[in-house]
């Protein structure tokens, strides 16, 4: 059958299924877009054709080629994401540039599938992985995106053997994951919502594709047609979620999936023991099972069951047992406190084993705001930021696997906040180890000692914590003069520090490119909320890095045949005012090189060999080294040099170098 006639053919199969006729572009089997000039490219082969090198395991019709890596997101859907959309798009292009697009690791977008002119499928994603293709997150986890080629705003490009081919895949996904076949859950990326901007479509950059020359009337009666004629077993989706309560666990689910056959019922099983629930309507979505055992650990199977199959997914651990009965609570330190110290409070619950507990802060309203979640029997709170006054604390305590929704038991403790000062917050800092020169770039490790010299105790963990900050600045003043800092390097304490406490850090830090007179601060700062008043400036001078070596080449013999090695001795000495690193990406190394004209790297040209060589260490200013190593001639003979010249790795050669003149026979 002649590609016209098959295209007919597939038209009048449409016609009969109800759908209006699609405008069909000439001789669509041989044309394909040339997106250098934005018109038809006759003598284009299809994208791959003779060199598709697998089948897709998801969808066999389909082949495989798989999108760049840093282009998508590994998951494992539906048991991390549901699926429950399928997002078309078209290509504004041809079949080939969409996959070579996908295939680009820069291009940071794909779709799982790709669909020429002529019905070929290219799938670039797994399913069970996240395309990046609606401009929206959240679609993104829980959708399906089909690539068609053509142009959304030019009429009569979309081919009947595209729909046709499309229309069957949405149906595969329909039958394999439950995404019905209507308008709700097959949808055009201009119906995805801009995710930073309510009320706007498109996803974020606001897409109009497929445009408005998609049939959709016609593609959704192929879809639902084809759908009809493939099964529709019941798909679960996540895990299930279960609580437990004194001698009871509650079972959730959320429904089955399924493409076109509604599911018929639910059962589930709990484990040790094989207790089974009866059969449950095909509209539950949970279930509790009453008569367990206290203690016990149990886990639970929901089963969905319709007249094509079965699917099943488990759920999380519980272990029933009595609810607890009683909480306590205390804080250290006793209020009153200044806001913006950090209180820990400490629970405390009866009657239940393995407490976990909520705490939080009632609103101004009695809104119980959660600080942190179930979890355990300690909070800090950071209080900086709440209003001078009493505030209520309160507390739940359930049993491990309870219901987190709902406390088994709570009690609220009343703190009271002065109002904020700074006159809380105090240090001072001994900065009397701390180098006073330094080279650009380069980093040293001294001891700073800081004093808590005021009245609260530093916190050195969480969001709030204390950390000592030390800059370069061209002018003293603390954060006030935080325009002038050229860097900083924050370094956090090792525990909390109590007032009339110090601290010693050793700290390591790199003096910045500027160079000249500078000056080095410290100041403590508490993380995200404010700079303490005072800090401890000192002057330093920051001078530029000098990479210079001398070499010491009186023990390099000067007879040499040609493809042989020696072994030979040089003596290298850093006449620099840095350390050379010896190990890293930007190492020192040796590099020796025979030359027919010397004068190092600017003579690069002229090399016949060169090989680098690692330094055993580190080697400091005015330090020196031996080294032997074994050097290869030349296949060239005759007069030439050999010369030393070290190079800082993936940064530049140093700008001395040494030679000596040597005759290879």
């Amino acid at each position: 059958m002649t590609a016209k006639r098959l295209g007919a053919a597939l038209l009048g199969a449409a016609t009969a299924l109800g759908a209006s006729v699609v405008p069909v572009a000439a001789d669509w089997t041989t044309y394909h877009f040339d997106n250098s000039h934005n018109g038809y490219d006759a003598s284009a082969p299809a994208f791959g054709e003779a060199s598709l090198v697998r089948t897709s395991a998801d969808y066999p019709i389909a082949s495989s080629r798989s999108a760049a890596t840093s282009n998508y997101t590994v998951a494992n859907r539906p048991h991390d994401y549901p699926v429950d959309i399928i997002v078309i798009h078209d290509i504004e292009g041809s079949y080939g540039s969409a996959i070579r697009a996908f295939q680009n690791p820069a291009r940071h977008a794909s779709a799982h599938y790709v669909i020429s002119y002529s019905g070929q499928i290219t799938q670039m994603v797994a399913e069970k992985d996240i395309a990046w293709h609606a401009g929206n997150w959240d679609y993104n986890t829980r959708a399906i995106g089909i690539e068609h080629e053509g142009f959304a705003y030019t009429y009569g490009l979309y081919t009947s053997a595209e729909y046709h081919a499309s229309a069957h895949l949405a149906a595969s996904i329909c039958s394999r994951w439950g995404v019905p076949m209507d308008r709700r859950h097959v949808i055009g990326h201009y119906q995805v919502p801009d995710p930073y901007h309510p009320g706007l479509y498109g996803g974020a950059e606001h897409h109009t594709d497929p445009g408005p020359y998609w049939q959709w009337t016609y593609y959704m009666a192929l879809a639902k047609a084809y759908s009809l004629t493939l099964p529709s077993p019941p798909h679960m989706v996540l895990a299930a979620s279960a609580f437990s309560g004194d001698t009871t666990a509650t079972v959730n689910w959320s429904p089955a999936r399924t493409c076109h056959t509604p599911i018929a019922s639910y059962t589930v099983v709990a484990e040790p023991g094989n207790i089974q629930s009866p059969s449950l309507p095909g509209t539950t979505t949970g279930y509790q099972f009453t008569g367990l055992t206290n203690g016990v650990d149990y886990s639970f199977t929901v089963t969905a069951h319709n007249s094509y199959g079965q699917s099943a997914v488990d759920s999380n651990v519980v272990t029933p047992g009595p609810p607890c009965a009683s909480a306590g609570l205390s804080a250290s330190p006793a209020s009153p406190q200044s806001a913006g110290v950090s209180i820990r409070f400490t629970a405390t619950s009866t009657g239940c084993a393995n407490p976990q507990y909520e705490f939080g802060v009632l609103d101004s309203i009695g809104n119980f705001v959660v600080k942190q979640p179930f979890g355990g029997n300690a909070w800090t709170w950071d209080s900086y930021g709440f209003a001078a006054g009493p505030h209520t604390i309160r507390v739940w305590a359930n049993h491990a696997t309870s219901d987190t929704r709902q406390a088994e038991t709570y009690t609220d403790l009343t703190y009271v906040l002065d109002p904020f000062s700074m006159s809380h917050w105090q240090a001072t800092y001994d900065m009397s180890m701390a180098p006073i020169t330094w080279v650009a770039g380069v980093s040293q490790t001294f001891p700073v000692t800081v004093t808590n010299t005021g009245d609260v105790t530093w916190p050195a963990t969480g969001y709030g914590r204390v950390d000592l900050n030390l800059h370069f600045a061209t002018a003293a003043g603390g954060s006030l003069q935080g325009a002038k800092w050229l860097n900083r390097g924050a370094f956090s304490l090792p525990a909390d520090l109590a007032p009339g406490a110090s601290v010693t850090l050793n700290v390591t830090l790199s003096a910045p490119s500027r160079t000249g007179s500078l000056v080095l601060e410290a100041e403590m700062n508490k993380e995200h909320e404010f700079w303490f008043q005072q800090w401890q400036p000192m002057n330093v001078s920051v001078a530029a890095a000098v990479w210079s070596a001398t070499y010491n080449l009186s023990r390099v013999p000067a007879s040499w045949t040609r493809g042989r090695s020696q072994s030979i001795t040089v003596t290298l000495a850093n006449t620099g005012n840095t350390t050379w690193p010896s190990a890293g990406y930007y190492r020192v190394d040796l590099d020796f090189h025979f030359t027919t004209r010397p004068g190092g790297s600017a003579k690069a040209a002229y090399w016949l060999t060169s090989k680098a060589y690692s330094l055993a260490a580190p080697v400091p200013p005015g330090g020196s080294v031996v080294m032997t190593v074994l050097v290869t001639a030349p296949s060239t003979t005759g007069s030439m040099y050999l010369e030393a010249e070290m190079i800082k790795e993936h940064q530049f050669w140093f700008q001395k170098s040494a030679s000596i003149t040597v005759t290879v026979h």
